[in-house]
């Protein structure tokens, strides 16, 4: 007799990005639609149970991990962009400030029925909430948007006390970090830091990361936990500071006056100033993109391959394979849940949240069951089914769930092979995820299968951890939208602190299996996790990769999010300048591709063996050409000459003084890199470009900027320099990375040609010669995207449509499938989340949409025709673009200064 599930007529309760329909809001002009932008909130039913389901949360200086565990409690790592530790060049370089726990007891949000976790777009806010007899509960938390303090503010239904706790897991100095000091006289309030031991850096000198933990009613329990009594209402307030005085005791002197001087503004008006300063962020500038239906439903048949079999339970259909065990709610249901619906089903063994409609059979079914009719369920073009079990090893491979013929592979199957694994196989295709099961311990398994969209993934305790996520090209737009505006949201609470993103992982790293650890390990082996201080390819910045957050960042009218980026560069100049005076005798200085925060510079001489970065002078040409950008967005001629202009000179003076000149007078580039994928080369197209794209700029700077002297010396450089490499390759003229007659081993997969594309704009929609920058593009060597590959990028601008469409897809749905939050992008080449993969991203979907060249503004250069949009971008000289996209034509186009609308040309064109 089997015993039938208890089944949740109310269904499921999840919120999806929903598709802007035009016409059916209203805004101001200028003015984003909040209604639009609240549709693509963050929103879970289910509670979480680690730091990979957390949300991130920032003021652009101050960066949260929040999440919530099983129990109800919230959650959070600190993060902050200037908390350097003394291993800057180490795999911990840039560490957490701590970890925060807040409780309420009674907790109404343990148990986790009718509770909601909501990221708010609008006013950068995460709100937790319960009803508890239909009053509810709610926990908000915040960062101050203007200040460097965190809030918590509780409003309960029934009064509930609040405990708050610094949990450190900083105990036991290492080789790499020193512990947490916790301070244990301080009354009713938690104090710690970090400090560093560094005594030979003065930028790492003292250098002392912590905060202070104060709350209304909170009392001490002991030197890392405060608690309040009884109460509805509670409020705490985290304040963080890092500082290098000469002692803790000046640190936290002036901890305590930081406290004061934001404890003197009311937290009601606080709110107000920070929802200001959100609504100010959104309305500079937006991208809603959605894609037109089709009026044809498409003809979808099922991907499971059918055969006259039923499903069985726990055993294959000859009777072998059986499993050993306990076996909880099996259930199959008609429909492709979402991950997070799946994730509601692994958070509750006892009942099901789900329509009848849905529901083909949802049972404890005994250990060995065939489910009868239930042949032609896999005929359906869309099936889920999900299971509790709890295995016991030591027999084998084991039957979860059958539907296939023996001897083929001609239906569904899923099992434990290799034992303590998952297998799924469905036709031809296998998904495995190794030793992934523990034996006596329940698990909740699921399989999800969507014909229309080619989706078969594998779920065990609510995350995915294999199969095909599939696509969708209805939603195709939507999830592009989705993931530019949480990217945008992720660098604006990241990137107004002193130095710029960290391209591997940003101030949003947690804790988790080691990336690095031996193939094979179990990934839930705790012994082998590494904590949140720690991110691949550390606490430098390479500027090959920080370049990917900042480039759209002009497009979008984030200007003051890109000031920390040529702060930290501008502040180098002065030591690479002096270093190069006194290693080559001449004047003028570049950037290392790799450098700490401080910046410096290494000797490298003509007989130094090659090296991915050791020959590379190019990113001060990029980081020139980028500044040259800000100042035309934005006029700002102070900026022009107190950081733009002498970076710049900086850059062609190197370029001019220290590379000799051919017997006619040209600039001989060699020995130099064509970036970190051809060695010691001649003439290597990035700098020719770099070098082109700079002087042409520089030489039409306004009179008022630019001396006669100076327009001459770059008019002189200009004319040195060698043309740019081009070569016949299968019958037509290509870009190449460096000038004929010369080989190079392959060191890297970038296609340093394309330079000429992006980041330099030699080639492109609007300029001369567009076919050959097209045929560059489609013979290059390496075709890839996602984390810091640049294909997007370079087809938006050379009006490559399906290109663009696919890469650009890839880049901002790139999910890590650890992670809970729909924009922790993979970690690719970097570390988890990885900002390259998102950065580009923006700039490709811009690109599609706009492209500014000189006075020229492109609108549609490469947007797919099928795509509607509703936008406000930025563009040079002070200008906005606002419109919307309807069946492949601009409508409502609004420019300001109306001056510019005459510069505007639509569609792709030359």
């Amino acid at each position: 007799m089997l015993e039938k599930i208890m089944i949740n007529k109310k269904g499921f309760s999840i919120a999806c990005a929903a598709f802007v329909c035009f016409g059916l809001y209203t805004k101001a002009s200028g003015e984003i639609s909040f209604d639009t932008l609240d549709k693509y909130n963050v929103r879970w039913n289910a509670l979480g149970t680690s730091s990979a389901d957390s949300m991130p949360l920032g003021n652009g200086d101050v960066g949260l991990n929040v999440w919530t565990e099983q129990n109800g409690d919230l959650v959070f790592y600190i993060g902050k962009n200037d908390a350097w530790s003394d291993q800057v060049e180490g795999a911990v370089g840039l560490i957490k400030v701590g970890r925060v726990r807040v409780s309420l007891n009674p907790n109404p949000f343990a148990g986790g029925q009718d509770v909601s976790q909501e990221l708010v777009l609008r006013d950068g806010s995460i709100v937790l909430r319960a009803n508890d007899s239909n009053k509810p509960s709610q926990l908000r938390i915040w960062v101050d948007a203007n200040r460097p303090v965190i809030h918590v503010e509780a409003e309960c239904a029934k009064p509930v006390k609040m405990r708050v706790a610094m949990e450190s897991w900083r105990k036991v100095k290492t080789d790499a970090l020193n512990t947490d000091t916790i301070l244990n006289d301080q009354t009713n309030r938690i104090v710690w830091y970090y400090r560093n031991q560094n005594r030979d850096n003065p930028h790492l000198l003292n250098r002392t990361i912590g905060a202070g933990v104060k709350g209304e009613g909170l009392v001490s329990i002991d030197a890392e936990t405060l608690e309040s009594p009884l109460q509805t209402k509670h409020h705490v307030a985290i304040h963080t500071l890092t500082s290098q005085p000469p002692t803790t005791e000046e640190w936290l002197a002036q901890l305590d006056r930081q406290i004061a001087t934001t404890l003197s503004v009311p937290i009601d008006q606080a709110w107000r100033e920070h929802q200001k300063w959100w609504e100010q962020f959104w309305n500079r500038s937006w991208i809603f993109a959605t894609t037109v239906r089709s009026e044809k439903e498409p003809n979808i048949s099922g991907i499971i391959p059918s055969n006259k079999l039923n499903f069985r339970v726990g055993i294959d259909s000859s009777g072998g394979n059986q499993f050993v065990g306990k076996l909880g709610r099996a259930s199959l249901l008609k429909r492709a849940l979402s991950e997070e619906e799946i994730r509601v089903l692994a958070s509750n063994r006892e009942s099901m949240d789900a329509e009848d409609k849905d529901i083909l059979y949802s049972a404890i079914p005994e250990l060995y069951t065939e489910l009868a009719d239930s042949a032609e369920w896999t005929d359906l073009p869309e099936l889920t089914a999900e299971m509790w079990v709890n295995p016991t090893f030591g027999s084998g491979d084991m039957r979860i769930l059958d539907k296939v013929i023996p001897g083929d592979n001609n239906g569904v199957l899923l099992d434990t092979n290799p034992e303590d694994s998952l297998r799924l196989i469905i036709g031809g295709n296998l998904y495995s995820a190794p030793h992934c099961l523990k034996s006596g311990q329940w698990h909740h398994v699921a399989v999800v299968v969507d014909s229309g969209k080619g989706r078969i993934e594998l779920y065990l305790d609510g995350k995915r951890i294999a199969g095909k996520p599939g696509t969708d090209e209805v939603d195709e737009a939507s999830a592009v939208t989705e993931g530019y505006l949480l990217q945008r949201f992720k660098q604006a609470c990241s990137s107004r602190g002193e130095f710029p993103i960290k391209f591997n992982g940003s101030i949003f790293t947690v804790d988790g299996p080691n990336p690095w650890a031996p193939k094979g390990t179990d990934p839930n082996d705790k012994g082998k996790w590494i904590t949140a201080d720690f991110r691949c390819w550390g606490g430098m910045y390479w500027f090959q990769n920080t370049r990917a957050m900042y480039w759209p960042m002009l497009a979008s009218g984030d200007f003051d999010l890109m000031l920390p980026l040529f702060r930290m560069y501008r502040a180098q100049l002065d030591g690479n300048l002096k270093q190069v005076r006194e290693f080559y005798g001449h004047g003028g200085a570049y950037v290392r591709e790799t450098a700490p925060f401080w910046g410096g510079l290494v000797k490298i001489t003509a007989e130094d063996p090659g090296d991915y970065t050791r020959h590379y002078y190019t990113p001060i040409l990029e980081l020139s050409a980028m500044m040259l950008d800000y100042y035309a967005y934005t006029r700002d001629e102070e900026f022009a000459r107190q950081t733009l202009l002498p970076m710049a000179e900086a850059g062609v003076t190197f370029y001019a003084e220290h590379f000799p000149r051919e017997p006619n007078g040209t600039l001989r580039i060699e020995p130099s890199n064509s970036i970190e994928t051809y060695w010691k080369v001649r003439d290597p197209l990035p700098d020719i470009a770099g070098l082109t794209h700079v002087l042409q700029r520089l030489i039409a700077l306004p009179p008022s900027l630019a001396t006669e002297e100076q327009q001459k010396r770059w008019q002189t450089l200009l004319s040195q320099l060698p043309a740019v490499p081009i070569g016949i390759r299968n019958g037509a003229k290509q870009i190449l990375p460096f000038s004929e007659g010369q080989e190079s081993k392959v060191s890297n997969s970038e296609n340093p040609e394309l330079y000429a594309i992006y980041p330099f704009r030699l080639y492109g929609i609007g300029k001369p010669e567009l076919e050959v920058g097209q045929a560059s593009f489609a013979a290059r060597r390496v075709k890839s995207s996602g984390c810091w590959s640049q294909d997007a990028v370079q087809a938006a601008l050379l009006g490559d449509v399906k290109s663009a469409r696919k890469d650009v897809f890839k880049h901002l749905t790139n999910k890590d499938p650890r992670s809970r939050f729909p924009a922790i992008w993979v970690g690719g080449f970097d570390y988890v989340p990885d900002e390259d993969n998102g950065g580009n991203g923006l700039n490709a979907l811009q690109l599609m949409l706009m492209q500014c060249d000189g006075d020229a503004i492109h609108l549609l250069p490469a947007w797919p025709d099928d795509w509607n949009a509703d936008f406000k971008l930025h563009a040079p000289m002070q200008t906005t673009v606002e419109g919307r996209v309807e069946g492949g034509k601009i409508v409502d186009l609004k420019v300001t200064p109306e001056s510019r609308k005459k510069d505007v040309k639509i569609g792709r064109r030359k």
